[in-house]
């Protein structure tokens, strides 16, 4: 089998994993998880774990107990960032940094405010703030935000594994198979994950300046 091959594989293993995922009537297996359940185990754990803060920080939100709130979400966030390998969708830290951004106006902290919203974008472009949570002056100043993360120049970062013709998901979206560069990234924290079938998966935050 030849190089070209395999590259082409990964793309197949990527897209056979979304139709099986939309079909309903079966579940994709986690080779490496199967092969390691500490793997399983440890995915679990920080799944549960952060689902847990959230549902905690929405009730300090709710009871207006907006420092432990705070508190929750970035509990939540440390867990993204110790376990990038493992969280496989980005959604709820997108929903965490605008919780936070809602937070922070409440509290009169506008500049931590606009940070949150900005993170949130970085992550997932298709983001708008529920009217339930940002008044109209929060929604344009989000408007504005994201005006001027479209502003700044992109970035780009080139990926290579070994072994070779690995998956590579930015943020929980497929972008690739290894070697490859990835082009048009936006300023601000990114999350990476290389994966391969029968490998250890690996995973980094990285930052676009």
């Amino acid at each position: 089998v030849g190089a070209g091959s395999e590259k082409a594989a990964g793309f197949i293993a990527n897209y056979a994993n979304i139709e099986i995922i939309k079909d309903g009537r079966y579940s994709p297996t986690n080779i490496t998880g199967k092969l390691s359940s500490e793997v399983e185990i440890a995915t679990n754990n920080a799944k549960q774990a952060v689902k847990q803060f959230i549902a905690e920080g929405e009730r300090a939100y709710e009871a207006f107990e907006l420092d432990v709130a705070l508190t929750r979400f970035n509990n939540a966030i440390e867990i993204y960032n110790k376990e990038v390998t493992l969280m496989n969708d980005v959604s709820d830290l997108v929903h965490i940094y605008m919780s936070k951004a809602a937070i922070f106006f409440l509290m009169g902290d506008s500049d931590s405010g606009e940070q949150a919203m900005a993170k949130a974008y970085s992550l997932d472009q298709t983001i708008t703030p529920n009217p339930s949570l940002f008044n109209p002056t929060m929604r344009k100043k989000f408007s504005r935000v994201i005006a001027e993360i479209n502003k700044k120049p992109r970035g780009s970062i080139s990926i290579a594994a070994n072994p070779s013709y690995a998956m590579v998901y930015i943020d929980g979206k497929f972008q690739g198979v290894t070697p490859c560069a990835i082009d048009s990234l936006l300023v601000g924290e990114h999350y990476v994950q290389v994966k391969k079938p029968g490998f250890i998966s690996w995973g980094k935050r990285i930052t676009v300046n």
